[in-house]
């Protein structure tokens, strides 16, 4: 019988593996009041930046509002505030004129006009209405007339020119009543485009003023517009 071994023990007396202690954390550096105050100027700097952006956008707006209030005034008014009515009485883009209410008291046959109140750019003299600005003018006319027996009512529209000494006609009409009977209502009306120079003017004609009827300026009219 074999002898048995002895128990053998191994004992370890070499104290425990530590880990390796970690690095010391670095010290954060403080900024110097250099740096802070570089930093301090580069944020005023961005915060004046954007409130001069601000300030000029707000100038542009109101130069866009101001030119539209210049060049339509209705409109304008309207963006600004909803509850502005438009004016009617808006000043036209080019030259007019427009007179109602013959006066048949001269014996001459050029017909005056008691309202002259609507001229922009044409001006009204003694029954005549003179250009200010050369161009081309659409000219009508229009008169109310009470004939008599197969009588006849002539309409005209002259031209008066420095360049000519003696009136020129533009435009005639020859109205012929065709009934026996006195007092019938004859309506004659005249229509053209015609080219004028600064000063020269035109007035209405008619043959007999006594028969042309003053009543409201819806019957009997002249005027006159730039195209």
């Amino acid at each position: 019988m074999s002898k048995p071994y002895p128990s053998v023990f191994v004992v370890d007396n070499c104290p425990p593996v530590q880990p390796p202690p970690l690095p010391p954390k670095p010290r954060r550096k403080k900024d110097s009041p250099v740096v802070q105050t570089v930093l301090i100027l580069l944020v005023g700097l961005a915060l004046c930046g954007m409130t001069a952006e601000a300030c000029f956008i707000l100038h542009l707006y109101n130069m866009a509002e101001a030119t539209m209030a210049t060049r339509d005034p209705v409109i304008s008014a309207q963006m600004l505030d909803k509850t502005v009515q438009p004016d009617p009485a808006i000043p036209p883009s080019k030259p007019l004129a427009h007179v109602t209410s013959p006066d048949r008291t001269r014996g001459d046959g050029v017909l005056r006009w008691a309202d002259n109140s609507i001229l922009f750019g044409v001006t009204y003299e003694d029954g005549q209405l003179v250009f200010q600005k050369e161009g081309y003018y659409s000219v009508y006319s229009k008169i109310c007339f009470t004939a008599e027996h197969h009588s006849i009512s002539l309409h005209s529209v002259f031209k008066r020119t420095q360049r000519y000494p003696k009136p020129i006609p533009l435009m005639q009409d020859r109205t012929r009543n065709p009934k026996a009977t006195q007092g019938t209502i004859l309506n004659s009306y005249l229509a053209g485009v015609f080219h004028f120079f600064p000063t020269e003017s035109i007035f209405v004609k008619v043959n007999n003023h006594t028969s042309v009827m003053l009543s409201n300026s819806e019957e009997n009219y002249f005027g006159v517009y730039m195209l």
